[in-house]
């Protein structure tokens, strides 16, 4: 094992830090990384570069699929939760950990009730639910993970957030066609009223929480504090490593401000087109290896 702590950064390297998305950007449409992404991946890292996933997903979720990237023998910071809880992988060190605060949790599992969506949460990277649909079967398969069930989810999340424990994510699962307007009535009821389309990102009211897409059907908020682009940019610093030092990858709405933020970032193929809209430049989709190709145009630069 390698510990995260004695990992030395060639700065010499254009960007001696890769931050990649894992769904529908480092993972492809059938569930796998390729060798050759693997290979591009395990080169950068023995050259000194720092590669880091960043994931909306649960951290139990990725963790164990870090070995497909080549990275499975590192004790690597993980983004989780699109940055509010950030764990070391092999050494289970907690390095961040940004959770919803009781308010916003019980207003939003109301609005969601009131609405008619189906929304479940995550506490201590444990995944609750009281209501087992096909969404929550379909979503645990696909991730590989396990569930427990609870008669009130609010009841539960909110006992559990005055007993000190936290809740990391809220999710809500809709139809395609549902998922743009639920949107942006969450994030005009309590997302500051921020505009996707609109690169300056102004809040029109105080947010209370974000709120952001990861797929068409997924609908997600986090803390303030959390945001991909802010964990990175508080596991590089230690390093002396900025936002200029990093090229960041990735295809969803929860990738956007990390995108946008990073030395260079790059939108797969694939992506949401305000993602390609803050991007510096596009790559190949996930099937075709946009993450590999990426890194050998801006850091091995062949």
């Amino acid at each position: 094992m390698r510990a995260y702590d004695i990992i030395s950064v060639d700065m010499s390297l254009k960007y001696p830090v890769v931050a990649s998305d894992f769904d529908g950007t480092l993972l492809r449409s059938d569930n796998k990384i390729s060798q050759y992404t693997k290979e591009i991946i395990t080169e950068f890292v023995s050259l000194g570069g720092l590669f880091l996933v960043a994931t909306g997903r649960m951290h139990q979720a990725i963790v164990g699929r870090l070995a497909e990237a080549g990275l499975g023998d590192l004790d690597l910071p993980v983004i989780s939760y699109q940055g509010a809880l950030v764990k070391t992988s092999i050494s289970n060190r907690t390095l961040i950990d940004n959770s919803l605060d009781i308010d916003i949790v019980t207003d939003v599992i109301n609005e969601a009730r009131a609405r008619n969506i189906y929304i479940h949460g995550y506490v201590d990277d444990i995944l609750y639910v009281e209501r087992i649909m096909p969404w929550t079967t379909s979503y645990v398969n696909y991730l590989g993970i396990s569930f427990e069930k609870v008669d009130d989810l609010l009841e539960f999340i909110t006992q559990k957030i005055r007993q000190g424990h936290s809740c990391h994510k809220l999710l809500m699962m809709m139809e395609a066609d549902q998922i743009e307007i639920e949107m942006k009535h969450f994030l005009e009821k309590f997302g500051g009223g921020i505009d996707y389309s609109d690169p300056s990102q102004e809040f029109k009211t105080p947010p209370r929480a974000v709120f952001n897409t990861s797929s068409v059907h997924l609908l997600e908020c986090v803390s303030l504090n959390a945001g991909k682009d802010k964990a990175i940019e508080q596991v590089i610093k230690s390093k002396g490593y900025e936002m200029k030092d990093v090229l960041a990858l990735g295809d969803s709405l929860n990738d956007y401000t990390m995108v946008k933020r990073a030395g260079m970032g790059v939108a797969v193929q694939n992506a949401d087109a305000r993602v390609k809209s803050v991007a510096k430049f596009v790559t190949a989709s996930n099937d075709d290896d946009g993450v590999a190709r990426a890194i050998e145009k801006f850091i091995l630069s062949r």
